[in-house]
């Protein structure tokens, strides 16, 4: 368990990280993630692929809604109808 006591000293917050599931469950897919990255950036070009990381901002919030049963408010979805629009926007520029 992590506590403050623990943060206080690093090499026990260190140690208690690498010993929390959930972490090391993140640090594989941490690093698919960034191959995948590199994959897409091998194939696109940066201005096309970059609006790209701007879709966490709808998935995250419609993901915790779905899967922790989080609200979202009425300026949470105009957020990301306007985030959307922007990489609309910005994805139509770069591929024309």
């Amino acid at each position: 368990e992590i506590n403050s006591d623990s943060i206080k000293t690093p090499g026990i917050l260190i140690k208690q990280l690498l010993s929390t599931p959930a972490v090391l469950a993140a640090i594989p897919v941490y690093a698919v993630s960034n191959i995948g990255w590199l994959i897409v950036l091998s194939k696109l070009n940066l201005s096309v692929a970059y609006p790209f990381l701007a879709s966490l901002y709808i998935f995250i919030p419609v993901l915790s809604m779905v899967f922790l049963s989080e609200s979202l408010t009425l300026q949470h979805w105009t957020g990301i109808i306007v985030i959307g629009i922007g990489i609309g926007v910005v994805l139509s520029a770069g591929l024309a």
